[in-house]
């Protein structure tokens, strides 16, 4: 077992137990007991000056314990440096970290990780099985309400949300809210000569011609986005019209969502006609909304830049726009630069687009994959600042939060309410 010594511990919570650990046998069972009630991670010493709390994340084990990495995705660090600090003599390891007030992430714990560093693992498949969320937090990414994915049941996550982090009243769900029908299908298309899974929603009021949403990573609609329920409240409350969605799902995500031409293709001229035909409805450009994260946003992005007849509104959420093509290539030869941040470069040269785009980006995404590839929230800043230089419509904003789904299943509602809005 790795027994680091906590000579210095920020936590005041974890410094006054170990000093009762001498005299007073019952302190460690105190301690649990104060975290069963009142919950986790612990919010201590406040600093009015900077606006951040001192978050301390714990761990109990429950059988022989090696290690174990907290899995964050805030701090620019790997694995081996994840590991968090075991207090000697008792069951407890803990990890202290200093965060901005109105933060919200997603975390979990990972006991007994192989350390090996991201770049090197070769299965992740078995990493992730290891992989689990916080007993002492009832507040999950995946909603607790729906039949999970089985795919999904890896990336369930607990969510950290600070005092002041902005609510998320959308995607509760209301029983007294009238809800949308979803229906699964098998599409397949002739463009791209596959087959996938599509969900359709629509709104028992959505009739003639109506707003549709296009989302991508749609395997996910009900249970990491809860989009359905986003959606039926948002119509409930009046914000914005009764609507249909595609939900898209994925067949090869690194293959179609970054900037594949084919791809769209497939959607405007197969999907979309298919699906408003399957829901006996129609639409116009100025009424749908391509809308993604991370490589969906990128997704949405293109196709709204290439395909403005069919997507006249874009929202992007977290989008790749650092990407380039064959991205993962990280070799280098001396004298030569790659150029990442493909799409904007092309936008400063094609024909403007008649769209309303909506951007978001987090104030914890300023990290590359690599020392020399770009952040991505400085190239959805880039992508803001070209677009807006060429004229377009741009709405853009910044979360306090990281590349994951605890922002983005409430910011959606804030993207539909601007675009679909009354």
């Amino acid at each position: 077992m790795v027994t680091t010594n906590p000579d210095v511990i920020e936590s005041p919570a974890i410094a006054k137990l170990r000093d009762e650990l001498g005299s007073n046998t019952d302190a460690l069972a105190a301690f649990w007991a104060e975290v069963a009630t009142h919950g986790a991670p612990l919010f201590e010493a406040y600093d009015e000056e900077t606006r951040t709390w001192l978050v301390t994340f714990v761990w109990r084990e429950d059988g022989p314990t090696e290690n174990v990495v907290l899995l964050e995705w805030v701090r620019p660090i790997d694995f081996p440096a994840k590991v968090m600090t075991h207090l000697p003599g008792t069951d407890l390891w803990y990890a202290s970290i200093r965060m901005f007030e109105s933060v919200r992430t997603q975390y979990g714990f990972a006991p007994n990780d192989n350390l090996v560093p991201k770049r090197e693992e070769t299965d992740w498949e078995a990493r992730r099985a290891k992989w689990t969320t916080d007993p002492f937090n009832p507040e999950t990414v995946i909603d607790p309400d729906s039949p999970a994915l089985q795919a999904l049941r890896s990336w369930q996550s607990a969510v950290l949300s600070l005092p002041s982090a902005k609510p998320q009243p959308w995607i509760v769900r209301r029983d007294e809210v009238i809800r949308g029908e979803v229906t699964e299908h098998t599409f397949a298309g002739e463009i791209l000569g596959n087959e996938r899974q599509i969900w359709l929603y629509k709104h028992p009021d959505a009739a003639g011609t109506v707003p549709l949403l296009v989302q991508f990573d749609g395997d996910g609609h009900a249970d990491i986005f809860r989009t359905p329920t986003v959606l039926d409240n948002l119509v409930a409350d009046g914000a914005i019209p009764p609507l249909v969605a595609i939900f898209v799902g994925n067949v090869d995500r690194g293959e179609e969502l970054p900037c594949n031409a084919d791809f769209v293709r497939m959607l405007s001229t197969e999907l979309v006609p298919w699906a408003l035909n399957e829901l006996d409805v129609r639409t116009t450009a100025d009424l749908t909304v391509a809308n993604g994260v991370s490589y969906g946003g990128l997704a949405a992005m293109f196709a709204g830049l290439t395909a403005p007849e069919t997507f006249g509104l874009v929202a992007s959420q977290s989008g790749s726009f650092w990407w380039k093509p064959n991205p993962m290539d990280y070799s280098r030869t001396i004298g030569v630069t790659d150029e990442y941040q493909w799409l904007p470069t092309q936008v400063v040269d094609w024909p403007q687009a008649d769209i309303r785009i909506w951007m978001e980006a987090g104030t914890l995404e300023g990290r590359g994959f690599q020392d020399f590839t770009p952040t991505l929230l400085d190239s959805n800043r880039h992508m803001r600042n070209v677009l807006r230089a060429r004229g377009y419509d741009v709405t853009y904003r910044e979360f306090d939060g990281g590349h994951d789904y605890s922002v983005w299943r409430d910011s959606q509602a804030d993207a539909l309410i601007h675009l679909l809005g009354k």
